[in-house]
C-alpha cells in the first residue's frame, strides 16, 4: 500500500493503459505476493552457488543472472504452469538448455584470445560465468580473466579430467587464482578511495 507504488506517475501509467487492475496485500505478509517467494528462492540459490564455488562477491551479478536463467527453465511446482517451465509458458516454445550444459556456474575453462582454433595456439585459463545473451552468437559465454575482468568468448572449452590432475595445470589455476584475488582486491581498494 506504499504510495509510490499505488499513486503518483504509476497510478497515471495504469490508468492510461486502460485501467491495469491493481491489488495489494496485507503490510507486513509478503508471503500473500508469489513474486517474493520467487526471489526468496533465487537469492538462496544464488547465495549457495556463491559460497559452494567461493566465488568473489563481486561477482554476485553475474551469478543471479545465471540462476535466474536455470530457473527460468526449469520445470516449477505450479499448477498454472501445467507442468511446463516458466520459459515456455512465456514464450510458448520448448526451452534450449544446450548452452548450459558443458558448464556450472563458476567453472574452470580455457578460451582463445584469438577466438579461433588455431593449433598450437595458446590457450587461456579462465572462470565461466554464465550465457551472454546478446552478445556475439548462440554459445558466447561470460569469462572471468587472470586480470578480473569479464569479456565475452565463444572459443571456449571446459578442463577436462585428466587436465585437473595435470600438475601444470594445477600450478596455472592456483596463479590465476592469485592474480584474480589481487587483482580484485586492488580494484576494491580503488573504489573505497573514491
Amino acid at each position: 500500500g506504499a504510495r509510490e507504488l499505488t499513486q503518483g506517475r504509476w497510478k497515471d501509467i495504469r490508468i492510461k493503459h486502460g485501467g491495469i487492475k491493481q491489488t495489494l496485500s496485507e503490510p507486513h505478509s509478503p508471503w500473500q505476493n508469489r513474486a517474493e517467494a520467487g526471489i526468496r528462492d533465487l537469492k538462496t540459490h544464488v547465495q549457495n552457488s556463491m559460497h559452494k564455488t567461493r566465488a568473489p562477491k563481486r561477482l554476485w551479478d553475474y551469478c543471479a543472472l545465471y540462476v535466474a536463467d536455470i530457473r527460468s527453465r526449469m520445470a516449477q511446482p505450479f499448477r498454472r504452469l501445467g507442468n511446463r517451465t516458466p520459459w515456455e509458458h512465456v514464450t510458448g516454445d520448448t526451452p534450449d538448455i544446450s548452452e548450459w550444459l558443458e558448464y556450472a556456474w563458476y567453472d574452470w575453462c580455457w578460451y582463445h584470445d584469438t577466438g579461433t582454433f588455431i593449433q598450437n595456439e595458446p590457450r587461456k585459463l579462465g572462470k565461466w560465468l554464465g550465457v551472454a545473451h546478446r552478445i556475439g552468437t548462440c554459445l558466447s559465454y561470460w569469462i572471468l580473466t587472470a586480470k578480473a575482468t569479464v569479456i565475452v568468448h565463444t572459443t571456449v572449452q571446459p578442463l577436462n579430467d585428466p587436465e585437473y590432475r595435470d600438475p601444470l595445470v594445477r600450478d596455472c589455476i592456483a596463479e590465476y587464482d592469485t592474480a584474480v584475488r589481487t587483482s580484485l582486491d586492488q580494484k576494491d581498494r580503488k573504489s573505497t578511495r573514491l
